[in-house]
């Protein structure tokens, strides 16, 4: 299946792997989504399953001809924010992901694939997305996947930089209710506890994330021509439950585990609030995405 007609940032590829796959395109119409609950909402690990629980499945979309992906929302309401989100497939089978931006307590929705063991190839350089919407807050191309750069054997968690997430947790919780709190372990102390084994699994919860706004085009020129666009792994950046890893430089593709999108108004490398956000509606369809 061929990606529509769309603007390019780029002239040339020379080896492309298509996440698109052959087949009719799906019926347009279901949704599933993620809006505030009031008094009852579920919070943290909970409202995260919860979400994957309920999926959108596109027959167009997959990784290297694997399963149809199932995406799901997933908003700052698991850290106590109120955005709203939907996703919904285009009767072309575009994924559609829309809703609200709210910086109550949070300023950021996200989409999501089911997490999932994908056959990758090696020796991938980065990413072509062609997508459809207007730029009204900053938007991320999202991955999950570890790196090959950290070795697991090591204790002290250096070229992962644990004592840096520890010091920014530090920084974070410095005048706040929350503290360190008695007995509470560090990243860093949590980490030389670990078996190499659990070390590979917490490496699977790393997200790496590249900006794709400035791609977009300009808000309220109602535009909705689909653009396509390079993004290359060395300008992805690392975070770990939602803590920059300034010392990591490249995903290891071979630990694919997921793929999504992030609208909000937090940078996509130092999660520093930017200015230029705020609250208000947001609108992008995912056209195709390839892994070059």
């Amino acid at each position: 299946l061929r990606a529509p007609a769309a603007k390019s940032s780029a002239k040339s590829r020379s080896r492309v792997h298509y996440v698109m796959a052959e087949g009719n395109p799906p019926a347009a119409g279901r949704t599933v989504g993620s809006s505030h609950q009031g008094e009852h909402q579920l919070r943290g690990q909970a409202y995260m399953q919860s979400q994957a629980e309920e999926t959108l499945e596109s027959p167009l979309l997959n990784i290297f001809g694997g399963t149809p992906l199932q995406w799901y929302c997933l908003n700052d309401i698991v850290m106590g924010g109120m955005s709203s989100s939907n996703l919904q497939l285009t009767p072309s089978g575009a994924l559609e992901f829309s809703g609200v931006i709210n910086t109550q307590g949070g300023g950021f929705a996200g989409c999501r694939t089911k997490t999932a063991e994908h056959a990758v190839t090696p020796g991938l350089t980065g990413v072509w997305l062609t997508v459809s919407g207007e730029h009204t807050h900053a938007a991320k191309f999202t991955m999950g996947a570890g790196s090959a750069e950290v070795d697991v054997n090591d204790p002290t968690g250096e070229i992962l930089g644990m004592q840096d997430l520890d010091a920014e947790r530090v920084r974070m919780d410095k005048g706040s209710s929350k503290g360190k709190g008695k007995g509470k372990s560090t990243m860093a102390e949590r980490w030389a506890a670990m078996r190499p084994d659990e070390r590979r699994v917490m490496l699977q919860s790393i997200s790496w994330q590249c900006s794709f706004e400035e791609e977009l085009a300009a808000s309220e020129s109602q535009d909705s021509e689909p653009r396509r666009f390079f993004l290359p792994f060395s300008s992805f950046s690392a975070s770990l439950y939602g803590q920059p890893l300034l010392k990591l430089q490249s995903p290891d593709l071979g630990t694919l585990t997921h793929i999504g999108m992030s609208v909000g108004i937090f940078d996509a490398k130092s999660k520093a609030k930017l200015d230029q956000y705020t609250d208000g509606p947001f609108s992008i369809t995912l056209h195709s995405v390839e892994f070059e």
